[in-house]
């Protein structure tokens, strides 16, 4: 039985390479410059960086995205909204030649499909509090076929988006603050307040457990990122940042605030039904304050579901994209930690995950399918709290008879 198991598990570890593979190469896309449209933003903000002009300034970027013969035509009037931080990232992949900065980008985002797969193993068999599925064989090839396997990660890679790199640097942050390596831990969160909106309920959490080291390095960090990207502009500091927060609104009011076809989360569903929602700032403060009330009864969870819960908390209450669905890694651990040796709630995660990942051709009109993913992750996350809380009163139980 072991060896068949192990054959088992290879063939389908094989098995969501293809996929990956399959999607990195275009195989289910249609598109331009090998897919990767997304990273063309990128390389066209290190180019105006590499030549101290602002790509926030909208004429400019656009300009500098006109002269790059590879990707000039795929240009849609679209503003460039990442922090500051980002700007060593760019300049690097600018300083090559277009194609070579593709290969880079597509070498560097599979290897971060590998790191996450990594982890979603490494969160499960070191888990702060063991349990059956800790020791299982098919916790080996079962989570890290998913994640490779997920059609979003092959789409993160063929359109060269950062997410799957920057998602490694959130995960591995958190596993590593918690396994008592704060330096290591701050290096990588700083790297990842690149894509800062993530960050906002794990640092909170971080804080209020004062992990002072971790948060000093990781601001430190950011701070050096973000003083590049500024002072590699003509333009004052002050005013650079006014320019980015102009383009991070324009951005927002292209299709990407709540409410639009590529934003996930229960106030964009109710949005898209016809509801007013509050802006995202008030969204925000509400999850912030959820937060801090689980902290203070933070003992009766499990600690290795916090994370989990936090980024399905970040999904499903307030701002996500579709398309980083592979970020909820630790909701997966976390969820298979509760259930990977029940195999009687087996069929009922088999449906959730084939509604995750299922493509929403035709269903723009009907937002209630449109934004099933949402209504998933809703309830994961309410799964995960249960079993996080079941785990630990069944435990308090026992100890006490």
């Amino acid at each position: 039985m072991p060896k068949f198991n192990n054959f088992l598990g290879t063939l389908v570890i094989i098995s969501a390479v293809s996929i990956l593979l399959a999607f990195t190469l275009g195989v289910a896309h249609k598109g331009v410059v090998g897919g990767l449209y997304d990273f063309s933003y990128f390389y066209i903000a290190g180019k105006c960086w590499l030549n101290h002009q602002s790509p926030y300034n909208f004429y400019t970027y656009a300009n500098t995205f006109k002269s790059v013969e590879e990707v000039s035509s795929i240009y849609r009037n679209d503003p460039f909204a990442y922090p500051p931080q980002i700007a060593v990232f760019c300049v690097l992949f600018a300083l090559l030649d277009f194609s070579s900065a593709r290969t880079v980008v597509i070498l560097l985002n599979l290897t971060a499909a590998g790191l996450l797969a990594i982890l979603a193993i490494k969160f499960v068999t070191n888990a702060e509090q063991p349990r059956p599925a800790s020791s299982m064989s098919a916790t080996k090839w079962v989570l890290p076929s998913l994640v490779l396997a997920n059609p979003f990660t092959g789409h993160l890679v063929w359109i060269g988006q950062l997410t799957l790199m920057i998602g490694t640097l959130i995960i591995g942050a958190w596993y590593f603050a918690r396994r008592n390596k704060p330096l290591l831990a701050g290096l990588l969160l700083g790297l990842a307040t690149i894509k800062p909106q993530y960050l906002i309920l794990p640092v909170l959490w971080l804080f209020l457990e004062r992990q002072w080291k971790t948060l000093i390095v990781a601001s430190i960090v950011s701070f050096g990122l973000a003083l590049f990207g500024l002072l590699m502009l003509s333009n004052s500091p002050i005013y650079s940042i006014q320019e980015w927060l102009q383009a991070f609104s324009a951005y927002q009011s292209q299709g990407n605030a709540i409410g639009g076809k590529e934003v996930m989360g229960l106030p964009s569903a109710l949005s898209a039904m016809g509801l007013n929602m509050p802006g995202l700032s008030v969204l925000m403060i509400g999850a912030v304050v959820i937060t801090i009330v689980l902290w203070f009864h933070r003992s009766k969870f499990c600690g290795d579901d916090i994370f989990g819960i936090l980024l399905a908390m970040q999904f499903s209450l307030t701002y996500a994209k579709f398309i980083e669905i592979p970020l909820l890694v630790p909701l997966l651990s976390g969820l298979w930690l509760h259930i990977g040796h029940r195999k009687n709630l087996w069929f009922i995660a088999i449906a959730g995950l084939i509604i995750l990942v299922s493509p929403r051709t035709g269903l723009n009109s009907i937002p209630i399918l449109f934004h099933s993913r949402t209504l998933v992750i809703f309830f994961a996350l309410l799964a995960l709290v249960f079993f996080s809380y079941q785990q630990v009163a069944m435990k308090h139980k026992n100890c006490g008879s």
